[in-house]
């Protein structure tokens, strides 16, 4: 009787760790799954971008949004073959989305230290840095230590690295902050600023539209654009860096790149 009860008690923690093993393997399935098998599931790519970043993402007079990273983005969703579905928000809000109603974003977001230690950043997709734009009535200025005095006002994007290369270049300068592109731009053109201080394709997009403003030459910092993701998926963090090699690879990062820009004014 006992042996026939060892036996019976040895049969069924034999059904509990098969069951168990069963579910664990499972469950693996379901982690091994991740982002992409999510995406590809849903058939569909939410990517999070803040419009009012030209020649990047911007909304054209019908409503469309277009640019560079949307055209990334377009070639993402293509790659995984899945719909693309675009969701709009302040720069500074992009981060925090991540991994909730956004699964990616590809916004002309530096990538830096601070802001890895939230997300996972891709391999850059976009090599830039830090410019600044002159008013007319400061087109003469050669040297920016005369913009670096409280007589002078520079707008910068507030949550952005032109926040703090302007605290590291200029000190003494009066910062104005604005909570967008567009709202920096407004202001500055209206003549309430004597310089504005962002990344260089939207100061050289600037300069198109008027002439008579000076973009400095001298470049004030050198920073790469990366793809921002959850933390805790490298399979995903993997395939997107074979994605962004592959489309450089293939010639159809030169592509997009030419048509947005080689001649930026033409935009």
């Amino acid at each position: 009787m006992r042996r026939n009860i060892l036996v019976l008690s040895i049969a069924l923690i034999g059904l509990v760790l098969t069951a168990c093993a069963a579910n664990a393997q499972f469950q693996s399935g379901i982690d091994q799954a991740g982002i992409l098998g999510t995406i590809r599931s849903k058939g569909k790519i939410v990517v999070g971008m803040s419009t009012e970043y030209r020649p990047f993402e911007y909304k054209t007079e019908k409503g469309e949004i277009v640019g560079f990273d949307v055209d990334i983005a377009k070639e993402l969703a293509k790659a995984l073959g899945v719909d693309l579905v675009i969701k709009e928000y302040k720069f500074e809000d992009l981060l925090s989305n991540v991994g909730g109603d956004i699964d990616i974003v590809i916004s002309g977001m530096t990538r830096t230290l601070d802001r890895a230690l939230v997300k996972n950043f891709t391999d850059p997709y976009f090599e830039t840095g830090q410019a600044i734009i002159l008013s007319e009535k400061n087109a003469s200025v050669n040297d920016l230590k005369e913009l670096n005095t409280s007589k002078k006002k520079i707008i910068i994007v507030s949550g952005t690295t032109s926040a703090d290369i302007a605290s590291a270049k200029f000190p003494s300068a009066n910062i104005i902050s604005a909570a967008s592109e567009l709202d920096a731009l407004k202001t500055f053109v209206s003549g309430q600023a004597d310089a504005l201080l962002y990344d260089k394709p939207f100061v050289d997009s600037i300069a198109c539209n008027y002439p008579k403003m000076k973009v400095f030459p001298q470049q004030l910092s050198y920073e790469i654009y990366a793809f921002a993701i959850p933390k805790g998926d490298t399979d995903f963090l993997h395939w997107l860096n074979y994605f962004i090699a592959d489309l450089k690879i293939s010639g159809k990062y030169k592509e997009i790149y030419d048509k947005w820009f080689k001649d930026v004014c033409k935009i």
